[in-house]
């Protein structure tokens, strides 16, 4: 089942019968692990990160959008377990929704990184903007992170 925060900063299901929940469905995950991420995507939609979760065969997509700064890193580590638990070869987080970022929020990266790589997992930064990526490279974090480049459609979840 895919999650996703609506306009009111929800944690709803996608609708039901969407391509996406089939996808997220082959991977199902325990009660408990579901309500931990409903718990996790909650506590961060109150201190200012929306996040989206997209759970396929192998790989998740984490769709990050609003701030990730001190208020939201250390919520973001408490659930990063959780998602590495549910992965078993990568995972990808989107940043294109990320208008702020703190030097908290790029700790929070780092920690996440050791985290999957220490997991076996691969962790790559997607679709950052350009003001989150030129403080990335300020912090010289842009030689141990994964950062793939992205040039489609800048497309922000809501």
């Amino acid at each position: 089942m895919e999650l996703q925060i609506d306009g009111d900063g929800l944690v709803v299901p996608l609708p039901p019968g969407s391509a996406r929940e089939e996808v997220a469905d082959e991977r199902s995950m325990d009660r408990m692990a579901h309500r931990r991420l409903y718990g996790w995507i909650d506590a961060l939609a109150k201190r200012g990160l929306g996040m989206e979760i997209d759970l396929k065969p192998g790989r998740t997509i984490l769709h990050l959008r609003g701030r990730l700064d001190r208020q939201s890193a250390l919520v973001l580590k408490d659930g990063f377990r959780e998602i590495v638990a549910q992965t078993s070869k990568s995972i990808d987080v989107d940043l294109v929704g990320v208008d702020r970022v703190d030097g908290l929020g790029l700790a929070a990266l780092v920690w996440s990184w050791r985290l999957a790589l220490d997991s076996g997992l691969e962790l790559r930064l997607t679709r950052m903007r350009p003001d989150v990526r030129a403080i990335v490279t300020k912090m010289n974090l842009h030689h141990l992170l994964q950062i793939v480049e992205d040039r489609g459609p800048l497309h922000i979840p809501e």
